[in-house]
This record gives structure tokens, C-alpha cells and sequence, in this order.
């Protein structure tokens, strides 16, 4: 008879925990229905900048001078700013009725909308404002279905002291002399100039120029005046501008020397001013007249003592998707 009760204290007890652990589980996927954002999320502009939580003042300020439509959106009590696809080139407002409230989340269902299917905000950080935004594009990317996540930053929130100057490097880096000077020549022209591309849609594309080209740092000042230059263009916001050499022992060959980052966006690498300007980082080698073929070294980092793809290099590219030959179009 004891042996009995006992057993059914003990499974009274697992009924008791597990309706416990039920209700706690119901409690943290409980969900409720808004007909609208809440004031913390809506009537407001938000700002994408890459990584939020490392941005520095200044940066921001930049793309709040100078918006594109790409990195920035706005939020209303039942409509969203955003772009919906690739072709855009301003905001698209876009309505809604529901918002799903769940737990740190709110989600935006559109229903019978030819673009945009949902959107979820989840806070990043309440005290900076940034929140993270994944929106399901039907129709992105070349017709393509795209689920995006992207970090926006509040544009009340931008102020120094959310978003400090980062600290200077405690490093020394050593000036640098050209590596292997007895492999390389100046130049006084080339013997070409013009746009080479690997084909028809591949962004990637390599300038050649004769004309004068100033050369800035990152504060805008002008370092440098060349007469000659090679640009690597990866799209229409980045690129790298280069200096170019001839390599000795050839009658075609050259080498092209980082000189500066072309950002549209202001989102520069972080390591920018530690990419080495003594060392090739690419090499041409003129074929003839309209081709030219090329072979990417990568940047050398002062810093970490390591050569880098860098990522704009990798995604768009100068990868082999022509065996390294490009031609020209222009």
C-alpha cells in the first residue's frame, strides 16, 4: 500500500512538472496579433552600415549626408520604406494589417503581395538601436526568390558617444621599400588603354587610363598625381586603383600596385590603410591590342603579415571564369 502511494506521488509530481515546463513553453511561443508596429519600431529612418556595432561616428554620418536607397529604410505605423528588388533606385513603400509579436520579434506578413512575403525585426541592441531585419523578396534577383538579413541602425540613435571613433592602433608598422626593385621598371605610357571585360555580365572589369589621375587617402586629400593608372572594377560602387610596372625581362608583362580603395558606400575594408603599396597584387599581360590577360596576387596586410583575397576580389571578381582572359569593350 505505501509502495502505491508513493508511486503515485511521484507521478503526480512528473504531471505536475511537465504541465509546468507546457506552460512555460506556451508562455515563450506566445503570440500576439498588432495592427500596427510599436512605437519603438515604427516612424522611424534606419541606416545599414555593414557591422553596426563597429561603426564609427563619422562613417554614418556619411551615409545620412549622401542616402542610397540600398542602405537605408524607413518604418511607418503600417507601412514599410524598403526596396524591393535590384533595379530600384528609391524606396518603395509597401502596406500591411499585421504584425506578429513573439517573444523579441515582430513580424510583418504581406499577404498577396507580387514582391515581398514577410519581414521580422529582432533587436541587436535596444541601448544603440540597431535591429536586425530578415525580409523574404519573391522576386529579388533576376526574378529570384532572396531572404535577406541585414543590421539597421536607428537614425535617432547615431550619436558619438553610441558610436565612438574606433582607437588608434597600438602597432608600428615600418616603412616599406619596393619588394624585389631589380624585377620591376616605371613607365613613362602605356601601350594600351581602355575597359576590358570577361563577358557580358560579369561585373569584374579592368581599366586601363593614360590620362592624369589624382590618388586620395581616406580623409580625401589628394597623395598623389600619376599619369597613368589601372583600376579593378568590381561594380559600380567598389573598385581598386593601382599603379602599374613593367616586369623586367618582358616586353608585355606589368605589375599593379595598390593605391586606393574606390567605396561609393564609404564601407572600407577595416584594414585599408595597412594594405601594402610595395608589393604586385595583380599582373596583366598584354596580348594584343583588345585582350589582355590577368592573374590576381591578392593584398598584402601589413598588419596581420598575411596576403588577402579580399572579399570584393573573391565575390565579383577576377576569378577565372574566362581563363583569366578579358577583352575589350571600350
Amino acid at each position: 500500500m505505501a509502495t502505491l502511494i508513493n508511486t503515485m506521488k511521484i507521478t503526480l509530481k512528473s504531471i505536475a512538472l511537465l504541465l509546468w515546463i507546457i506552460t512555460i513553453s506556451c508562455k515563450n511561443n506566445a503570440q500576439e496579433i498588432l495592427t500596427e508596429l510599436p512605437k519603438e519600431l515604427a516612424d522611424k529612418t534606419w541606416i545599414n552600415i555593414g557591422d553596426p556595432e563597429e561603426a564609427p561616428y563619422d562613417e554614418i554620418l556619411k551615409k545620412l549626408e549622401y542616402p542610397l536607397p540600398n542602405f537605408y529604410m524607413k518604418t511607418g505605423k503600417n507601412e514599410l520604406h524598403i526596396i524591393l528588388n535590384t533595379i530600384e533606385t528609391a524606396l518603395i513603400p509597401v502596406n500591411f494589417d499585421k504584425v506578429i509579436k513573439q517573444n523579441n520579434s515582430y513580424r510583418i506578413e504581406f499577404k498577396n503581395h507580387d514582391e515581398i512575403e514577410y519581414t521580422i525585426f529582432r533587436w541587436k541592441n535596444r541601448d544603440k538601436g540597431i535591429i536586425t531585419l530578415e525580409t523574404k523578396y519573391l522576386h529579388y534577383d533576376e526574378g529570384k526568390e532572396a531572404t535577406l538579413k541585414r543590421d539597421y541602425i536607428n537614425k535617432d540613435f547615431v550619436t558619438q558617444e553610441n558610436f565612438p571613433e574606433p582607437k588608434k592602433p597600438e602597432f608600428i608598422i615600418e616603412n616599406e621599400i619596393l619588394e624585389d626593385i631589380s624585377k620591376y621598371s616605371q613607365i613613362d605610357e602605356l601601350p594600351i588603354k581602355g575597359k576590358f571585360i570577361c563577358h557580358t555580365g560579369n561585373p569584374g572589369l579592368l581599366l586601363l587610363t593614360s590620362e592624369k589621375v589624382n590618388l586620395y587617402n581616406s580623409e580625401g586629400v589628394i597623395t598623389k598625381v600619376q599619369p597613368y593608372e589601372a583600376q579593378i572594377i568590381f561594380d559600380q560602387y567598389n573598385g581598386l586603383d593601382c599603379s602599374l610596372r613593367k616586369i623586367k625581362g618582358s616586353s608585355n608583362k606589368y605589375a599593379l600596385f595598390f593605391e586606393h580603395v574606390t567605396d561609393a558606400t564609404n564601407n572600407y575594408a577595416k584594414d585599408l590603410l595597412h594594405y601594402s603599396k610595395k608589393r604586385p597584387i595583380a599582373e596583366i599581360e598584354i596580348i594584343d591590342n583588345n585582350t589582355v590577360k590577368k592573374k590576381w596576387i591578392g593584398l598584402y596586410n601589413r598588419r596581420t603579415k598575411n596576403i588577402e583575397n579580399y572579399s570584393k576580389a573573391e565575390y565579383l571578381d577576377w576569378r577565372d571564369d574566362c581563363n583569366g582572359i578579358v577583352k575589350r569593350v571600350h
